[in-house]
């Protein structure tokens, strides 16, 4: 005899607290699930496949009835799949429906936000932002270069929800800020995608959540939300909380939350971390070391085909694939960012970012952008607005489909920032990108605020002039 059940969730996800899973747990047709769950995908068709199929063609119900899942894991059951596959955010997950045979689940029932034309829609948009991140990831990459390239993107180009209201991936993607919960489900995303094993994790103590990946036979710790910077600093992602051990980043988050909360004796430690399914042992402390060329960096990992890039303050490396020997090969002559107003005076520390694009690097000062392109060792710069009000640029990031974003702000400290989007200069002729060279001379001849370069000066004649505009009016024309 069937039954149906609602059974109604009393741990939906809030702020960065909730329910996590195995990102590539799954169960062969006919297994037992007293087995237990395996971390790594396995081959043949899944419980979650089968489900995931369902929801994305918005049917209201799915047999399970082959996979002998028992009643008393349907929870257990339903929350793997939502943290398994972060597409779900077409279904609401305030309960859960099911009906049950002889003890065993024999279907799930779904309901959803939208009809099934706008879900459609959105899951058109949210991979098409999972593809922005895709472009950023080397194709022939290891699965460490892989791990790294999503992990600094997503830092980089996302920012911490202080509201505490964003949570799925979806709304992560499109708003461009979420809690640990919106880092989590869009590293998870990525790393199903490139075929890397992963989990999520999540504590009650603290509450919080992150992912763990698996790089060779080793499983290790990466925490998206703690690296990112708060304030934002758009193009700058610190590397503390990447591939760790267990006793590294219950240790190392206990010392951060007690020293960042309003009374530390509050904070609690992520010891009671867990997974859904198999809890993987996360011993290694490989990457731990200050020999890997993130310790020391603020800087995204930039790939060309398949060499890696890094900024160092404001020396840019070549990286080898071991992560460790770096070879310089650019120092950015504009280093400092002087206080407002105050020329004398200068923030210690630098505030560059570092992208690539095609086969150029570029990274910001505070008054522009740099460029830098090792095939040739040529190099140079752009000139933008270096001030909006009493802000400079503090930093920028390339946002795909040729769009540059500068964020503006007075200091490094401050939550009150601007940003402005520009078209990326490309380089062509010999380095020059006539169309920026456009309004740069424009700006200069006009207004005479924009600090000079050799791309502006297009008839090598030593300055910037009316006879610059005119060749750039040819070149663009012809």
């Amino acid at each position: 005899m069937l039954k149906r059940i609602i059974a109604i969730l009393s741990a939906v996800a809030v702020l960065c607290f909730g329910f996590s899973v195995t990102a590539e747990n799954s169960v062969q047709e006919g297994t037992e699930w007293a087995n237990g769950l395996q971390f790594q995908s396995t081959s043949g068709s899944t419980v979650y496949d089968v489900m995931l199929n369902a929801v994305m063609n918005h049917q209201s119900s799915v047999n399970v009835r082959n996979f002998n899942i028992p009643k008393a894991n349907a929870g257990t059951v339903f929350y793997n799949f939502y943290y398994n596959y972060p597409q779900t955010f077409v279904m609401k997950t305030d309960k859960y429906t099911y009906n049950s045979e002889d003890g065993y689940i024999y279907s799930y029932f779904f309901e959803y936000y939208d009809t099934a034309a706008v879900a459609a829609q959105k899951l058109v948009r949210y991979n098409a932002e999972l593809d922005k991140i895709s472009a950023a990831v080397p194709k022939n990459g290891t699965t460490l270069d892989k791990v790294i390239a999503v992990y600094d993107y997503v830092i980089t180009h996302f920012q911490y929800d202080r509201s505490g209201t964003v949570t799925s991936a979806y709304d992560f993607l499109i708003k461009g800020t979420g809690v640990c919960e919106g880092y989590t489900k869009t590293i998870t995303a990525m790393m199903n995608r490139l075929g890397v094993a992963n989990c999520v994790a999540y504590s009650k103590n603290c509450p919080h959540k992150w992912n763990i990946v698996k790089l060779g036979t080793a499983y290790y710790h990466i925490d998206a939300t703690y690296d990112d910077p708060v304030a934002d600093r758009m193009g700058q992602a610190r590397h503390r909380y990447f591939l760790l051990s267990t006793s590294t980043m219950i240790s190392r988050a206990y010392a951060d939350d007690k020293n960042n909360a309003s009374d530390a004796t509050t904070v609690k430690k992520r010891d009671d971390w867990t997974v859904y399914g198999t809890k993987p042992t996360c011993s290694s402390t490989t990457y731990e070391s200050t020999d890997y060329v993130w310790s020391a960096s603020r800087s995204p990992m930039a790939f060309i085909g398949g060499n890696r890039y890094i900024m160092i303050d404001k020396v840019l490396y070549s990286v080898a694939s071991n992560m460790k020997t770096k070879t310089t090969l650019y120092t950015q002559s504009d280093s400092t960012w002087y206080v407002y107003n105050q020329p004398t005076k200068f923030w210690t520390d630098y505030y560059g970012s570092l992208f690539a694009v095609g086969d150029v690097l570029y990274g910001n000062t505070q008054k522009g952008i740099w460029w830098y392109k090792p095939s040739d060792k040529k190099s140079g710069k752009f000139a933008f607005d270096s001030a909006v009000g009493k802000q400079s640029i503090y930093g920028s990031i390339y946002a795909g489909n040729g769009i540059l974003k500068l964020q503006y702000a007075e200091n490094p400290n401050t939550y009150t920032q601007t940003v402005k989007t520009y078209d990326l200069p490309r380089l062509t002729d010999s380095g020059r990108s006539y169309t920026a060279a456009m309004l740069n001379v424009y700006r200069t001849v006009l207004y005479g605020n924009v600090y000079h370069d050799e791309l502006l000066d297009v008839t090598d004649d030593g300055v910037v002039n009316v006879l610059d505009l005119v060749r750039i009016k040819k070149k663009l024309a012809s």
